[in-house]
């Protein structure tokens, strides 16, 4: 993460009622279960990806994303990598686990 990144985007968007930037991680938020209606990630799975162990880290993220989001919630997951062939999210994405 980027600390100058997060400190830009809070004074940017101060404005904005309910809408806060935090730093924490992405397989154990903290958050209650089903507590957000939208979860919107960019850049965190990529980082994931390209990391030791990234399998199981991505399906980790995937099920701790799917804890917090509401029922019929949306995940909004913005990336330049693949769907399916050599670093594909798909079969993660449709994994069972993931409700």
């Amino acid at each position: 993460y980027s600390p100058v990144c997060i400190q830009q985007m809070k004074e940017r968007f101060q404005s904005v009622p309910g809408l806060s930037f935090v730093i924490g991680d992405v397989t154990a938020m903290g958050y209650d279960e089903h507590y957000f209606d939208v979860v919107m990630e960019k850049g965190c799975l990529d980082a994931i990806c390209s990391g030791q162990n990234y399998a199981k880290m991505l399906l980790l993220s995937l099920q701790e994303i799917c804890r917090i989001m509401k029922p019929g919630g949306l995940f909004l997951h913005f990336t330049w990598a693949p769907l399916d062939g050599l670093g594909g999210r798909g079969p993660y994405l449709l994994h069972p686990s993931l409700d």
